[in-house]
């Protein structure tokens, strides 16, 4: 099925810590603050498709922790809802780090936070409206390899359903490192000025 005026009916999946930490490491982004519904329709309409939902899943750090960036993801989410983004948020896990300098031998203990659950999430989620037939286009905002089987999944999923349904990926690309989207997508790299 697709949308009312004959496009592929689009449900964006965020991984918000992978898209967070590429636009660090692509264009020096370390607090975005760009408009993503605006980001994702433009990409969307280059590609003639109609958005129908944004669905974004970040882990949060503890508030104890880092008190900055908790408020800066609990700001950033309550606007995501605002825009009438779907959100999933879980709180990190934390662990004892142990780091060594290399040159001067300073030894150091630390915690260090891990984002648990964001991708089973997302995969659940994907698969679940796949299954309810709510979207045409999957087009998930990664560059997590771990989602190669998600993509495969909803495929197989499509064609149990006698479907047509497209899995994409899309991923900031910056001068120099290049990482891809998710192999076996439909890829469409993102540059600078698609986030500002």
């Amino acid at each position: 099925m697709e949308a009312s005026d004959g496009l592929p009916r689009v449900i964006a999946f965020i991984d918000g810590q992978n898209l967070t930490h590429a636009l660090r490491h692509s264009f020096g982004m370390r607090r975005p603050s760009f408009d993503l519904k605006r980001t994702i329709q433009a990409v969307c309409e280059k590609q003639g498709w109609q958005l129908e939902q944004v669905r974004f899943y970040t882990g949060i750090p503890d508030e104890q922790v880092s008190p900055d960036l908790h408020a800066y993801w609990m700001r950033r989410l309550s606007q995501f809802g605002r825009q009438g983004i779907v959100t999933w948020k879980r709180r990190n896990s934390y662990s004892m780090q142990t780091t060594t300098c290399k040159e001067c031998g300073f030894t150091e203990e630390r915690k260090v936070g891990r984002e648990k659950g964001a991708d089973m999430r997302i995969a659940l989620d994907a698969l679940r409206l796949t299954y309810e037939s709510k979207l045409d286009v999957a087009l998930v905002f990664t560059q997590d390899q771990d989602f190669f089987e998600l993509a495969a999944e909803i495929r197989s999923v499509a064609r149990y359903m006698k479907r047509d349904v497209e899995v994409a990926s899309a991923f900031p690309r910056g001068e120099g490192r290049y990482r891809g989207g998710i192999r076996g997508t439909k890829q469409i790299p993102l540059s600078r000025e698609d986030f500002l």
